[in-house]
């Protein structure tokens, strides 16, 4: 009897650490959400107008995604049960599933795509009604925007990657080279390149890589070229050239409508915009 008691209070417990476990992830992923979703917004600089329409646009979504979870339960626990009765028909090895079951597996399959396209048109009609009320600035900082939870510092809030950062330090260092460090340097630095290229894309072929060579070289000379006040305002530009060349033709356009549908029509968009249209500094 004890052993069966303290086999229950084992599952018990492991039971309880399982669902604290569960629950934790749950919040560190709505958490890190909201962030990154606070982090886009106040780099946007929105009017509280501007505020109030993409909330109307969140909540009209989120009430639409929510239905269409209610609804597709509802089928999904249909379908599960036809799907039993097919599994047992399978199991008798009958040739054909038997007409009635077959029709009704198929209709629930052209209900739950249907309910799918119906959720997708609305969607995109919410991420056009947004690109609408933004200024071209806003829908490129969409853009530009990468998802962090500690921004740079400074006063946009957008973001950046760590390897932009990594090559701006770098020309900054190939900047302030002495010249004849630099003519002694200026290969190795080149090697070290064409070695982030191969890393990144082993599959890319030799000839291509050495092509990428001399437009390089010419950034690099480029940047020990200009001017104090040049090198500032266009280091940023310079560092992307060279992350171009190092991505090739692999790095994809922003899709700025998949940005919106994901960091202002996502549900954490509703906590974070009531909070700021509620804060005195946004009055």
């Amino acid at each position: 009897m004890k052993k069966k008691n303290i086999a229950i209070i084992i599952v018990a417990v492991a039971f309880s650490f399982y669902c604290n476990a569960e629950n934790i992830n749950q919040q560190y992923g709505t958490m890190r959400k909201r962030i990154i979703i606070y982090n886009l917004i106040n780099g946007l600089y929105l009017t509280r107008e501007q505020m109030r329409f993409i909330l109307s646009k969140a909540k009209e979504v989120d009430s639409l995604r929510e239905e269409l979870k209610e609804k597709m339960e509802v089928r999904k626990k249909e379908q599960l049960s036809l799907l039993v009765k097919l599994e047992d028909e399978v199991k008798k090895e009958i040739p054909q599933p038997s007409y009635g079951l077959a029709r009704k597996i198929h209709h629930n399959n052209i209900y739950a795509r249907k309910l799918h396209r119906e959720y997708i048109e609305i969607l995109d009609r919410a991420v056009q009604e947004i690109k609408l009320c933004l200024t071209p600035t806003q829908i490129y900082n969409i853009k530009a925007f990468k998802p962090c939870l500690v921004p740079p510092e400074g006063a946009a809030r957008i973001g950046q990657s760590e390897e932009d950062k990594g090559l701006v330090r770098l020309l900054e260092r190939i900047r302030e080279m002495p010249q004849y460090r630099y003519m002694n340097k200026k290969d190795k630095i080149i090697e070290r390149f064409v070695e982030r290229i191969y890393l990144k894309y082993p599959r890319t072929e030799q000839e291509k890589i050495v092509k990428k060579v001399p437009a390089l070289r010419n950034i690099m000379d480029e940047v020990r070229s200009l001017s104090n006040e040049d090198f500032a305002l266009q280091k940023k530009d310079l560092a992307k050239k060279i992350k171009d060349l190092i991505g090739g033709d692999k790095e994809r356009e922003v899709d700025v409508n998949k940005r919106i549908e994901r960091f202002l029509l996502d549900s954490q968009t509703i906590y974070v915009l009531e909070d700021k249209l509620s804060s005195p500094s946004n009055s």
